[in-house]
């Protein structure tokens, strides 16, 4: 089924942020390398597991079928050799299975250490050439104001999602408790085992989809997209903007804690867009802990 795209995009900044972005129309899309959060996942992710650790947990995993009540079922040359291995009662102890069974496997598992670096150095190329840029689906939400809006200081552009300014595919962020990972040592095992597939790169941009359990309030939307022709190179080589099309701010929300002086800089930005945003002010709703917003113009 088709993922739902909200109606709005709600970006959440600053006042200094949120002014640069009104004056040059144009939003800040981040390299994943640019976030600095160690539960974020970037170009700085390596695997879970050493080659020491694949090669002992193999070695078990195939000793342990080779003396089980049923032979193990598979393809494999190495499935092949271990019920022929059994059918030959080849070995009357699992030490003396550990022992050749190591000797083979050091050589499968010395190849996959190279196929492993390899895909390393392709996940670190694929974090590099995409640009991301997060958003929420709502203007009332709290954890995001206090967060990524100088808690309740800060504004918040209300967008609408289309083609023509690269939000289109935009897609939800999922919560959890686990840490993805690039692939699991019972991944390699399989496919050193039994062949099965590893689609490792298939999974990259699902990767950057994916934030902590205990954020899960923020509610995010990230728009993924390939570093392009439509970015401006900015004096950060992990930031590039993206110029916004006519009409894509639809309304401006200044925070609960927003001054005056910021106020009425903002009322004095949205003057030169057209067409002109509505500018709303959050409000503490009077009786519960949200936010209200109340139309200044």
């Amino acid at each position: 089924m088709a993922q739902e795209r909200p109606k709005q995009l709600v970006k959440y900044l600053s006042v200094a942020s949120g002014l640069q972005a009104l004056e040059s129309q144009a939003l800040q899309w981040s390299s994943p390398n640019a976030f600095l959060s160690p539960f974020e996942i970037n170009g700085r992710m390596t695997l879970s597991f050493s080659t020491k650790e694949l090669l002992d947990s193999t070695v078990k995993n195939a000793t342990a079928m080779i003396f089980a009540e049923n032979r193990p079922q598979g393809e494999t040359p190495l499935i092949a050799a271990i019920n022929r291995w059994r059918d030959e009662q080849r070995f009357d102890t699992p030490d003396e299975a550990v022992h050749v069974l190591r000797d083979l496997l050091g050589k499968m598992v010395a190849q996959k250490e190279e196929h492993l670096h390899s895909v390393i150095t392709k996940w670190q190329t694929f974090v590099e050439s995409v640009r991301l840029c997060c958003f929420c689906d709502s203007s009332d939400n709290l954890a995001a104001w206090e967060r990524y809006a100088d808690n309740h200081q800060g504004i918040a552009l209300s967008l609408i999602p289309d083609s023509d300014n690269g939000l289109e595919q935009v897609q939800k962020v999922h919560y959890s408790s686990e840490r993805p990972q690039l692939t699991t040592l019972k991944e390699q095992m399989g496919q050193i085992l039994y062949n099965t597939p590893s689609p490792i790169t298939q999974r990259f941009a699902k990767h950057l989809l994916s934030k902590p359990s205990y954020l899960e309030s923020e509610r995010e939307w990230r728009a993924l997209t390939p570093k392009n022709g439509h970015f401006q190179a900015t004096d950060n080589p992990a930031i590039s903007l993206r110029k916004l099309t006519p009409g894509t701010i639809r309304a401006v929300y200044l925070g609960a804690a927003c001054d005056e002086a910021s106020i009425n800089a903002v009322s004095e930005k949205i003057k030169a867009i057209s067409p002109k945003p509505k500018l709303y002010k959050m409000v503490p709703a009077k009786s519960q802990y949200k936010l209200e917003p109340e139309q200044i113009s």
